[in-house]
């Protein structure tokens, strides 16, 4: 069985998936940011732009491929019953979740969104939605 399919029997089995990560001896999160910031550097060069996201950890790997002047934005606009342990689990490692925002509905984003305002109109989004 693969590492996917190891550690879809870890959360299977009850642990979330940084949980899973380091039971398998994985590493919390192994994504490679560096297309995205290749992309980044070409659309919006040295401009400062909002990185739409809950991981603090997305703007410091950012900053380590030369991208510095990026500000994060919280991007919560939904929960639902079946997402609220997954983004607990992300509350608990670090993401910027707050109490209340498990009180909204509609959708969940987690991904890189760049807006860069006229004449240079940008937005790049990678990443994933998931709808309620």
């Amino acid at each position: 069985m693969g590492e996917s399919g190891h550690l879809s029997s870890c959360k299977t089995a009850g642990e979330d998936t940084y949980e899973a990560n380091r039971s398998l001896g994985l590493p919390d999160d192994c994504r490679d940011f560096s297309d995205a910031a290749i992309l980044l550097k070409h659309f919006v060069g040295s401009k400062p732009f909002r990185l739409l996201t809950n991981n603090p950890k997305k703007i410091d790997d950012l900053a380590e491929l030369g991208l510095h002047d990026v500000t994060r934005q919280k991007h919560v606009t939904g929960v639902g019953q079946w997402n609220k342990r997954y983004l607990h689990a992300k509350q608990t490692w670090g993401h910027g979740l707050d109490d209340e925002d498990f009180q909204t509905g509609g959708l969940v984003h987690e991904n890189f969104t760049v807006d860069v305002g006229l004449p240079n109109i940008v937005r790049l989004s990678i990443g994933r939605t998931e709808r309620k």
